[in-house]
């Protein structure tokens, strides 16, 4: 099963994101980002170095795009925690690490961070910061495209999460292969969060140009995947929500 949530973001926000990133590092630049209310009513404090550093990661990993913390409080605010509490989670395209270090917060049991090579140092620097969380979060670099390592598989995760990462119409082939095989090989369910940009140019269909979501493409890939291997797919679309949530 895919949990999709739609995550009501345009494309202006994400170039004036993209337009803030320095490209400097500063050592000094941490910040705290409260995460919760978790099941006790208690509230948690992730610490990330700033967004936007390149030295430190990709272009797009290095920042903290709307839709990790938009994932984060609609799990708190809408009764959703139950999806995560001591459950296996991997996630594709942690990029800072932040989703992660969140779920681990709010009561995970074990979550693998997997993003490309370049975000290591990134990733390594916020899960060093965040000590409470060590033994509960780890990092293990992930090409989207290549057979999951039996590491990945052999640890059965419960559920794969991933927020914003189809930025690229060339990643979705390989984005889809990899969620789906790791969907089959894991078990697991999906959870996914995703902006509701129209960036590729999809239509619903060649009498209707209505614009068809991006995302809408990205879970067809995914059953196509699945169903090449006699799995089927059900996908609840459980909403919209805003950024700002």
């Amino acid at each position: 099963t895919i949990m999709h949530i739609n995550v009501k973001r345009t494309r202006a926000e994400a170039r004036e994101a993209a337009a803030s990133r320095t490209g400097s590092v500063d050592p000094d630049a941490w910040h705290c980002i409260s995460v919760g209310p978790d099941l006790h009513g208690d509230f948690h404090d992730v610490k990330l170095i700033s967004g936007g550093i390149r030295e430190l990661g990709g272009t797009c990993g290095s920042t903290l795009w709307a839709s990790s913390p938009a994932l984060v409080k609609w799990l708190c605010y809408a009764n959703q925690l139950p999806l995560i509490l001591g459950r296996r989670i991997l996630e594709l395209g942690a990029g800072t690490g932040f989703v992660g270090l969140a779920l681990c917060a709010l009561g995970a049991g074990r979550v693998l961070c997997t993003d490309m090579p370049v975000q290591q140092q990134l990733l390594e620097a916020n899960l060093a910061a965040n000590p409470e969380h060590a033994g509960k979060v780890f990092w293990q670099p992930l090409v989207w495209g290549t057979r999951p390592q039996r590491a990945f598989s052999s640890c059965r995760y419960d559920l794969i999460v991933a927020c914003d990462v189809l930025y690229d119409e060339e990643q979705m082939e390989p984005l889809a292969s990899t969620l789906a095989a790791l969907m089959l090989e894991c078990g697991a369910d999906a959870l996914l969060a995703l902006p509701d940009r129209t960036d590729f140019g999809y239509t619903c269909s060649p009498s209707d140009p209505e614009p068809l979501p991006d995302y809408e493409q990205l879970l067809l890939t995914i059953e196509q995947h699945l169903v090449a291997q006699a799995a089927s797919l059900r996908v609840d679309r459980i909403g919209s929500v805003p950024p700002e949530i």
